[in-house]
């Protein structure tokens, strides 16, 4: 029988290390605590450290809602502000609303090769990337859709090679760039956060209020907004 979760459940991770060299002593120790409840889950990360200016470091602590099926997470505390590849990743505290599709595993967000063709008789078909085969298929008559093709990052010759029943030979070729960079059309990711910044993340020194947003929509398949 399954077991149900309990409506509270947590862990904490700790450590503690000496650390001595000549003229040098000192004890540190970390701890990391996750608590989950109601469906939030709070977090939050310190360090201390004997014979420093700073004894102790709250790295961060936030507390986290994630809804898995639309793929949505919102952030009370401590977080990244992230604002795409070109942009600058800066330590913030206060709200952030943000699409997190590492909820959804297996979920597909780029685009994928896509290749069909009209068969008249019972085939094989063989498709190789970059002279390399990555799968067989067998096929019936009709229209044939080889869709979702999705390999390595990177310019990829994508080749389907098809034999008939009769040894009959047809190739169809398609150059393609795989990129995780760019969405699936109609998909939409972002990443909105408002709060304080926090220009260094080992001292709890919050100062003028902030805002950054990342907003990224599939406009088509080529075409990222």
């Amino acid at each position: 029988p399954l077991t149900p979760e309990p409506a509270i459940n947590g862990y904490l991770n700790w450590s503690v290390d000496r650390q001595q060299a000549p003229g040098y002593n000192a004890t540190g120790a970390t701890a990391a605590l996750n608590l989950r409840a109601a469906g939030w889950l709070l977090r939050s990360d310190h360090d201390w450290l004997e014979g420093r200016d700073q004894t102790h470091i709250r790295y961060g602590t936030a507390l986290t809602r994630d809804w898995p099926e639309p793929a949505l997470r919102l952030t009370l505390g401590d977080a990244q502000a992230y604002s795409g590849d070109l942009g600058r990743s800066r330590s913030m505290a206060g709200v952030t609303f943000a699409r997190a599709f590492e909820l959804r595993p297996g979920f597909e967000t780029s685009p994928a090769a896509n290749l069909a063709t009209t068969i008249s008789r019972p085939s094989v078909a063989e498709i190789y990337v970059d002279g390399s085969m990555v799968r067989t298929v067998n096929l019936n008559p009709g229209t044939v859709d080889f869709s979702n093709l999705r390999y390595f990052t990177g310019l990829r010759n994508t080749e389907v090679v098809i034999r008939d029943d009769f040894g009959n030979r047809s190739v169809i070729s398609l150059p393609f760039y795989f990129t995780s960079d760019v969405l699936d059309a109609g998909l939409q990711a972002f990443s909105y956060t408002v709060g304080f910044l926090r220009p260094d993340s080992t001292r709890d020194d919050y100062h003028r209020t902030a805002f950054s947003a990342f907003p990224r929509y599939g406009a088509t398949d080529r075409i990222p907004i």
